[in-house]
């Protein structure tokens, strides 16, 4: 028989762990098989020809909410053109639906609903004998007059008996993020999660763990994503995992999902002698209102959770990404804002905006008539409104996310931004960033692709529009932000300049002048002149950052490039 695994991925860097773990557990059964990964932007009709052509006897799918309708789709095309091959669903998205699934699509011939990589080979090697198949356990089917049978859960896998997943071809995962684990489950208990569906955490043995991230560092892969959903549920052991990490001679960005709020003072003094550009971590605030923390059951001490992050942003060099959930019970406009504000004025990296999702199967879509809950009817299944948020409250924080992302995430603008939300704002994020949106329906700007280099030009026309007394200021820091992000002479339509007509003499005379050089450019020391010269942008400025009011006399600073590819100033100089 001819076996295919297959799924298709949200971006075209990402990989699939799913897929590498039952293609080791076949492997290890001895069944052949061919493993094909697509991304969901992937030409469709291209994807449903290359696996027709394979002419596969099975072909089963991995399913997730982001996947889950261009699946079914394929699915039902295949089906038509292949009308003997054998459709196996697995993933969350099938398998916590798995019944209803199997009872509106007729061409689906069964789904795997819980971990696979035990169940799909001992189903392979019966595939022929149907009837054996009701020993199977964890799988949903129809029987022999059509009725479906739902198999009982098996055993909990025993996780070091699961073969590697990355034992072959690393090479494949050169330009894409690997994902890894070293546990299953989670301690938390989110209603809105499909982890509540199932208790505690199971670990991979240290030795093990450990064994494979020797060899996957010995690759210097871009990214490696832990996909443990609280990474830190056994700190001794997420130490001794971290330690481990740093120890291998690589560059590699390691990503954790944490409580950050379970943080010892210990923990916290290791991450201090973490390098830059090593650990990405992501937080769940999702909300600081304790009400709806308790209705959707997690405990959450906020002043612990505020003060190690503070503690990581302030001592750390340590990535920060933070998540907000809109539409969580008890929590109205009001209360959004004030999570948005306690969640931003921490200053992370990335603040997300996220959007609570009725997945089928939680126990928040079970108790939706206790909140009103209104959601999409297909996946992503995000909410429309509740008992407690209107439609156009949540279409209004749709749109803020968008500018949130343009604005915030982005880091284009950081100094203007933060000089916005302290001196226009009072430091009330939530009002500029709502403001911000509201000028950008006006205008019209919210469904055009804007570049980069236009939301400094619209950022401007709404201060000159709302905040006219800080205009000027505004200019100047937009001005220099742009400089910071953009290698570039010029600077984008509607901010104004101030550069005196010889102001390229104190740019050659720093070019000539040996001791400046030494002093301020040694990095670049071995440059010919005309090169150093493409390095280097003069610009002059009325009030930059640092500067406590806006200066009479202008100032000129130095932007310096120092990486012949990089768009980004490396160094900042102010004379």
């Amino acid at each position: 028989m001819k076996i295919v695994l297959t799924t298709l991925n949200a971006r075209f860097s990402h990989s699939s762990l799913a897929l590498a773990y039952l293609s080791a557990s076949c492997s290890k059964a001895e069944i052949n098989h061919i493993v094909k990964e697509y991304a969901i932007n992937d030409n469709q009709a291209n994807i449903r020809s290359e696996l027709y052509r394979l002419k596969p006897d099975i072909i089963c799918f991995s399913c997730y909410i982001w996947n889950i309708s261009q699946i079914i789709k394929l699915a039902a095309d295949l089906h038509k053109l292949l009308p003997h091959c054998g459709i196996i669903m697995g993933g969350p998205e099938a398998s916590n639906d798995a019944v209803n699934l199997l009872a509106k699509h007729d061409y689906i011939e069964l789904i795997v609903k819980g971990e696979g990589e035990l169940i799909l080979p001992e189903l392979i090697k019966s595939w022929d004998d149907r009837q054996s198949w009701s020993k199977i356990p964890g799988i949903v089917f129809r029987g022999n007059n059509g009725e479906i049978i739902n198999t009982l859960a098996g055993s909990v896998l025993e996780l070091d008996s699961l073969p590697d997943p990355y034992r072959n071809d690393l090479d494949y995962y050169r330009n894409r993020i690997i994902y890894f684990e070293t546990s299953r489950g989670c301690p938390y208990n989110c209603t809105y999660c499909l982890s509540a569906t199932s208790k505690g955490v199971r670990y991979f043995s240290l030795d093990r763990v450990k064994t494979r991230l020797e060899q996957i560092a010995a690759t210097n892969p871009q990214a490696v994503k832990f996909v443990d959903r609280t990474f830190n549920s056994n700190e001794n052991r997420a130490l001794e995992i971290m330690r481990f990490l740093l120890e291998q001679d690589v560059d590699t960005i390691f990503h954790f999902e944490i409580a950050a709020e379970y943080l010892s003072s210990g923990f916290l003094e290791f991450l201090k002698t973490v390098p830059g550009h090593r650990f990405n971590f992501e937080i769940g605030i999702q909300s600081t209102n304790p009400v709806s923390l308790s209705a959707i059951n997690r405990k959450c001490n906020w002043n612990k959770l505020r003060d190690n992050i503070e503690f990581l942003r302030k001592n750390t060099k340590i990535h920060i990404h933070l998540d907000l959930i809109v539409g969580l019970p008890f929590e109205d406009y009001s209360s959004i804002k004030n999570s948005f504000n306690d969640t931003l004025l921490l200053l992370p990296q990335v603040v997300q905006l996220g959007f609570l999702k009725l997945l089928p199967g939680s126990i928040i879509r079970e108790e939706h008539r206790d909140h009103g809950f209104l959601w999409e009817d297909s996946p992503p299944y995000q909410i429309l409104a509740n008992a407690y948020l209107s439609a156009d409250e949540i279409i209004s924080l749709q749109y803020m996310e968008t500018i949130l992302d343009n604005y915030y995430n982005s880091h284009l603008m950081d100094n203007t931004i933060q000089y916005l939300i302290a001196n226009v704002y009072n430091n009330d994020p939530f009002s500029f960033f709502e403001q911000l949106t509201m000028y950008w329906l006006e205008q019209g700007y919210i469904n055009k692709q804007q570049q980069s280099k236009q939301l400094y030009t619209i950022l401007k026309n709404f201060v000159s529009a709302n905040s006219s007394l800080h205009c000027e200021a505004c200019n100047e820091l937009l001005k220099y932000d742009y400089l910071v992000m953009h290698r570039s002479r010029l600077v984008p339509d509607g901010i104004d300049r101030h550069n005196e007509q010889d102001a390229h003499l104190l740019l050659f005379d720093c070019i000539k002048d040996s001791s400046f050089r030494s002093n301020n450019l040694a990095e670049l020391e071995e440059l010919s002149k005309h090169e150093l010269r493409r390095r280097l942008h003069l610009e002059y400025f009325s009030y930059y950052p640092g500067c406590k009011q806006k200066e009479s006399a202008l100032t000129p600073i130095l932007f310096v490039y120092s990486q012949p590819a990089s768009q980004r100033a490396d160094k900042v100089i102010v004379f």
